[in-house]
């Protein structure tokens, strides 16, 4: 077998993996979830991986340096295409704005109400996920939130937690 057969076996080896680990997320969410997003890209797919890994992560074009959300095969700035890369975030922002939903699908009834929660990240990024951690208690406009990964019904999910107040 030459370098060259060798080389494309393991490619061909690595594509494999990827697509058994794709068909796997996929056939898990659509046990707990039904059918819908997530969508799985070449764009999106490492970003699904991090979180299965408990990191979340923001896009970062390769051209422009540009950082956004969620990960896309065009960036937003420039429209550069095929140049996401990942960007670690520690995930914190200030709370825009929340609302509670009472009404959901039959999955997410024992987590009602879901709390939905927009997020402005200290990187410029404005993001919509769920508030945990608050119950039904009130919560101001402008407190601080960090991003955490947790399972959800199966699946890895990120959600914001508002952060502790520290006294000097």
């Amino acid at each position: 077998m030459t370098h060259h057969h060798e080389e494309a076996e393991a490619a061909a080896r690595a594509i494999r993996a990827r697509e058994d680990e794709i068909r796997e997320h996929q056939a898990l969410h659509r046990a707990a979830w039904g059918d819908g997003p997530p969508y799985f890209s070449e764009a999106t797919f490492p970003f699904w991986q991090a979180l299965k890994a408990g990191r979340f992560c923001l896009a970062r074009c390769g051209a422009c340096a540009h950082v956004y959300f969620p990960p896309r095969v065009v960036c937003p700035a420039c429209w550069a295409e095929d140049r996401v890369q990942l960007a670690e975030t520690p995930g914190e922002g200030t709370l825009m704005s929340y609302t509670d939903v009472h009404v959901v699908a039959d999955v997410l009834r024992s987590l009602r109400p879901l709390r939905i929660a927009v997020l402005d990240l200290d990187e410029g990024v404005r993001l919509l996920t769920w508030l945990r951690g608050t119950g039904t208690q009130e919560v101001p406009i402008g407190t601080r939130c960090r991003i955490s990964v947790e399972p959800i019904e199966g699946i890895p999910r990120f959600v914001a937690h508002p952060m502790k107040e520290t006294t000097p």
